[in-house]
């Protein structure tokens, strides 16, 4: 009678943990996929929630536009709160108070840009800036 070789313990040992691996490499693939499905959907809920908001918007500033018609006055609608800002211009030949004020502002390189929030502050700063363009 042939006897079947017996396979050793060091191979016996790898195959095994390589067996293993290749179960947690498929189970960690599965998880990543089903995380990667909810973020989609949150992300297609949040969509919708801004779509949704938008519509609701353009849908209330009809209506005043159709009521101030209907009264015969005149609608206007409401400003942007923030402002985009950039710089375009270096300092050589500036005053110094437009020098502080782009300090302020944050724009201390050329072709920087910030947001602002409109206020009664951040007009006066940009009027006074006015003639640096």
């Amino acid at each position: 009678m042939d006897t079947i070789p017996s396979v050793p313990m060091k191979i016996k040992l790898k195959r095994d943990n390589k067996e293993k691996e290749a179960l947690e490499t498929i189970l960690l693939k599965k998880k990543i996929k089903e995380k990667e499905i909810i973020k989609k959907k949150l992300k297609k809920i949040r969509a919708d929630f801004y779509i949704d908001e938008h519509k609701k918007k353009n849908q209330i500033l009809l209506k005043e536009k159709k009521k101030a018609r209907f009264q015969k006055k005149f609608f206007v609608p409401s400003e942007s709160k923030i402002f985009f800002v950039i710089r375009i211009r270096g300092i050589n030949g500036l005053p110094p108070q437009t020098k502080k004020i782009l300090q302020l502002l944050r724009l201390g390189q050329i072709n920087n840009g910030i947001f602002l929030k409109i206020n009664s502050s951040t007009v006066q700063m940009l009027k006074k800036n006015r003639t640096f363009r």
